[in-house]
């Protein structure tokens, strides 16, 4: 019973073909500016967030070795 409804999960789906001279790549231009607009922000976050961490352990640092003094920071 299992193979006879594997067999028939093609025809019940169907199956899709892109009609011919359509390329399937990809080759849209907006989906590239889009792909490297999200590669810009998604950098930008990441460095951002790395040194954000720097400047918190940096802060951090300052205010242990003062001893808790603001004249000192």
């Amino acid at each position: 019973m299992k193979l006879l409804t594997l067999d028939l999960i093609p025809s019940i789906f169907g199956q899709v073909t892109p009609p011919p001279g359509m390329d399937v790549g990809g080759s849209d231009p907006v989906a590239g500016l889009a792909k490297i607009i999200g590669f810009g922000i998604n950098l930008f976050i990441i460095v951002a967030g790395i040194f954000m961490l720097i400047y918190l352990l940096w802060g951090a640092f300052d205010w242990i070795v003062s001893s808790g003094e603001k004249e000192k920071i």
